[in-house]
């Protein structure tokens, strides 16, 4: 059985590799083994052929942040909480794990997880993301031959597994809850990012909030879709400081979302405010349509603590606010998650060290 440093050896080598393809930096050399560049080269024609929304600049993204989180330093601090377990021999478990689509890799996270703990890796892909994982395994193969035998890709239904992971939508949460309700499992639903200004937010801080809003077209459980304001905060801030993604414009999904939803709200005679490519909407929801950012106001004397506390389920993660919040981010860093940034919060490595049979 591959030993816990040769696992972990393996995916330092595999971050390095991911942050040499994705770098722009004419410094860097490019991949010097080319068969690793030309399966990511393939895996990413074929991904943004595939799903419009996993455009190459998108994958590019998606790449890079991975790539960046797989550092020796970064797994060491990671591990580190877990290194007297992950070191105990244990009979592998073949992990089901139903991984979602609506960004590029999303289910990344879950695969090293399983894979890193020593556990066997039986993975339903998402129709919409089904090639770029596979071609990180494929790597992975290559950097470590051992790896071979510990991961089964499929798109069809799940079966032979021990336990299971699935994330999903809160109407697909409540199918997974009765369809694994006798294995152990982790089961997410859908949340969102929420912002908190104060209004003393630098140029460049509201920036970085447009990358928080807009990347991955907004799809991703950690994109901001719900902002705090104070009283009587200028929306036009934002709309003027988020002009470097009007980008946006130009793919053709996305503005057919933006259109239909601001056709919606003129039709229905339904305040918002408006800069061409999104759509501020005065809401308490936390989930927003493509296109739209829901906001509310606070009074000074507003209860923070009770209402992230009350809204704890809908909340992956909070830019802005209290720096000490565990899941506050920096501002454009909400898609750069650590490796101890657990979605929805729950450790999935302790979760798969619970299941192990010595």
């Amino acid at each position: 059985m591959i030993t816990a440093i040769k696992r972990k050896e393996a995916f330092i080598k595999l971050g390095a590799i991911l942050t040499d393809y994705s770098s722009s930096n004419p410094s860097f050399s490019k991949i010097k083994d080319k068969s690793f560049q030309n399966i990511l080269d393939d895996a990413v024609q074929l991904s943004s052929e595939n799903n419009p929304w996993f455009t190459a600049n998108n994958i590019n993204k998606a790449i890079s942040a991975i790539g960046h989180s797989l550092t020796e330093s970064g797994l060491t601090n990671w591990l580190s909480g877990y290194k007297e377990d992950l070191s105990v021999t244990h009979h592998p478990q073949t992990i089901g794990v139903v991984m979602a689509g609506n960004i590029p890799m999303v289910g990344f996270h879950d695969m090293l997880c399983v894979l890193i703990s020593g556990n066997k890796l039986n993975a339903k892909l998402s129709n919409d993301d089904r090639f770029l994982l596979p071609a990180l395994y494929q790597i992975l193969m290559k950097l470590e031959p051992t790896l071979g035998d510990q991961v089964t890709f499929t798109t069809d239904q799940l079966h032979r597994f021990d336990a299971v992971i699935a994330t999903g939508s809160n109407n697909s949460a409540r199918y997974f809850e009765f369809y694994f309700r006798n294995y152990p499992h982790i089961i997410r639903k859908n949340r969102n990012g929420l912002a908190i200004l104060s209004g003393s937010e630098t140029k460049q801080q509201l920036i970085a909030l447009g990358e928080d809003v807009f990347a991955y077209f907004g799809l991703g459980c950690r994109n901001v879709s719900k902002i705090l304001l104070p009283q009587n905060y200028q929306i036009a801030t934002l709309l003027d400081t988020w002009e470097p993604y009007s980008y946006l414009a130009n793919h053709s999904r996305y503005m057919n979302n933006y259109s239909y939803r601001k056709n919606v709200y003129l039709i229905n005679a339904m305040p918002h405010f408006d800069n061409g490519f999104v759509l501020l909407l005065p809401s308490d929801a936390f989930s927003a349509p493509i296109g739209v950012v829901n906001f509310s106001y606070y009074e000074p004397d507003f209860a923070f603590q009770s209402y992230l506390e009350n809204n704890r389920l809908s909340i992956q993660c909070i830019v802005g606010g209290d720096s000490t919040h565990p899941q506050h981010v920096d501002y454009g860093n909400s898609q750069q998650p650590y490796l101890w940034d657990y979605a929805d919060g729950v450790d999935t490595i302790k979760f798969l060290l619970s299941l192990r049979v010595m």
